[in-house]
């Protein structure tokens, strides 16, 4: 643990909450956008629309999918950047009270793995960072965090392959039903993970989140927000039996 200072996790966890909040909005537009297509299409099979419409729609799709896959990628990477920074601090109170190395927060997120570790990852730090004091938070807000997020994410990657393979359209509005269904589960999933962003910053940015003394003299950084309180200044007083202390007759 030696080198390792405190650091504020309130810079990358606000920017965060904003990506991810923006990426669940991003996922209820690409919902409705998915059934305006399938009405596109609808008509394109009546007649009613023409072929240079229909390309027009679906290369309108794919300007709109960038942006999304942009925001999710800059999400995913700020909430390593903040785990990475919680872990850190966590560590300084807690270094033993973690059943994954710091470099999980990146590994983690490996496929099949990923299925379990990044929630391991962020309970530990949950509950080093919560104060003795605070009874009134329970971790399930993690465990309903990364059940929702698992279910989000899971029926998302159906619905695509859905879209993108059905040939007729009952298959198409099968698979918007299902994208439909992943964005609305992503916005409880979105609030969730804000909330627990929010809650572990502000334990560890509370007066009183315990950091060993000899951190706080690292230069140029941060100083972890200790409350160290006010000694009493030492009087040292001669002692009565040294003549030399005696005062002449």
């Amino acid at each position: 643990m030696g080198g390792q200072v405190f650091r504020s996790v309130r810079g990358p966890g606000v920017a965060f909450v904003v990506l991810v909040l923006l990426t669940a909005l991003a996922d209820v537009v690409v919902a409705g956008w998915v059934w305006h297509v399938r009405a596109v299409l609808d008509g394109y099979l009546d007649g009613r629309v023409s072929d240079a419409e229909i390309e027009r729609t679906l290369a309108a799709g794919t300007l709109i999918d960038l942006p999304v896959v942009g925001l999710y990628l800059a999400a995913g990477v700020l909430f390593i950047v903040w785990l990475w920074r919680a872990r850190s601090n966590a560590e300084l109170i807690a270094p033993h009270e973690h059943n994954y190395r710091k470099s999980w927060a990146i590994w983690g997120w490996l496929p099949i793995v990923n299925l379990w570790i990044p929630r391991r990852y962020t309970l530990d730090i949950w509950r080093t960072s919560r104060p003795l004091t605070d009874v009134g938070r329970r971790h399930s807000v993690v465990n309903w965090w990364w059940g929702l997020f698992l279910t989000s994410q899971a029926l998302e990657r159906i619905a695509g392959r859905v879209l993108a393979n059905g040939e007729t359209l009952e298959a198409f509005t099968g698979g918007a039903a299902l994208a439909t269904v992943a964005a609305l589960l992503g916005v409880p999933a979105a609030v969730l993970a804000v909330v627990l962003v929010r809650q572990i910053s502000d334990w560890q940015s509370t007066p009183g989140f315990l950091a060993p003394v000899e951190l706080l003299s690292q230069p140029l950084v941060g100083l972890a927000p200790v409350d160290l309180g006010h000694r009493p200044p030492t009087i040292v007083a001669p002692p009565r039996d040294d003549p030399r202390w005696s005062r002449p007759e």
